[in-house]
């Protein structure tokens, strides 16, 4: 065989390889644009068998046709993760992650607190991280899941989406609620403008240290080393950025990092059709409480009263 003719045939064999695959994806997980249309009856399914799992939508009318409507945003959340909440910490984790599939969608993902650190609280797909997709998504978390309770402190990044809706939200500021800056993001920023590791050592000594004594000092020692980054870290409000600060509403959580790991477990969905994508986050907490319930049963059959991260606290 030439080397044109076996080029070809690798090529021959490279597609049907392709396609391949492409026939095993679809069959197992659907076509991208049909699985938008499949999700209201997945969640209609999902809140038949789960009684009080909150599904919520919003849609755009067409000029040319009012009853055609295009999907914008959706927000859920599970039943057992409302309920559960209300016994949590009052601090939740906030962030949003890019989908890699055939369309420019966000999912967003709000994580709290329990005894054992962490429970996924309420998901929402929206088209962009902008101020309206933040802001209707912020509304449906306050109505359903933060509901009543009060001194919730959200910790997230510096996104300008999420700052400008919370800006623009009074039930979620101050007196009633709280807004932190996650510390690893603030470092990660920090470092992208100063890359000298003794100063961005010296910064998150700097935020995380508890007594104003020191942080003081701490702020004098960066002022010496680098007036810029002086400067630059006070443009940032003490009680958004510092612990020693912060009037005790972090309730010890200084990153996101919880909300991270979660996140890392749904990496293998962000190229999936939107319902296989939505489905994940479900297995995942479906699983984790299954997990956590046995758990559950052994320490109350041992007579155990804390949790194991509680007692290493």
């Amino acid at each position: 065989m030439s080397k044109v003719h076996e080029k070809f045939g690798h090529q021959v064999t490279y597609r049907k390889a392709w396609l391949g695959r492409q026939r095993t994806f679809t069959l197992v997980y659907g076509y991208f644009q049909k699985s938008f249309s499949e999700l209201p009856k997945f969640f209609a399914a999902f809140q038949y068998f789960n009684p009080g799992t909150l599904v919520e939508w919003k849609h755009e009318e067409s000029m040319n046709s009012p009853e055609v409507k295009t999907f914008k945003f959706v927000f859920w959340a599970f039943k057992p993760c409302i309920d559960g909440f209300q016994t949590c910490r009052l601090v939740i984790s906030v962030d949003g992650t890019h989908m890699y599939g055939k369309y420019e969608i966000k999912l967003s993902i709000v994580v709290g607190n329990d005894g054992n650190d962490n429970i996924p609280l309420a998901f929402g797909i929206v088209d962009k991280e902008t101020k309206e997709a933040w802001k209707w998504f912020f509304r449906k978390l306050s109505a359903n899941v933060i509901k009543d309770r009060e001194d919730i402190c959200i910790i997230s990044d510096r996104a300008k989406g999420i700052l400008t809706s919370l800006s623009e939200l009074w039930r979620l500021q101050e007196p009633w609620d709280f807004h932190r800056f996650c510390l690893r993001h603030l470092k990660i920023n920090f470092q992208s403008q100063f890359s000298n590791r003794d100063l961005s050592n010296l910064m998150w000594r700097d935020a995380t240290t508890h007594q104003v004594r020191k942080f003081e000092a701490l702020m004098w020692e960066i002022q010496e080393e680098n007036r810029e980054a002086y400067e630059y870290l006070m443009r940032i409000p003490l009680d958004k950025r510092t612990v020693s600060h912060d009037n005790e509403k972090r309730w010890g959580v200084l990153t996101t990092n919880l909300l991270e790991s979660f996140n890392g477990l749904l990496k293998k969905a962000r190229g999936l059709p939107v319902t296989a994508m939505v489905r994940l986050p479900l297995e995942q907490i479906v699983e984790q409480y299954t997990r956590r319930c046995q758990k559950i049963h052994q320490l109350v059959e041992q007579k155990e009263l804390w949790t194991s991260n509680f007692k290493k606290k």
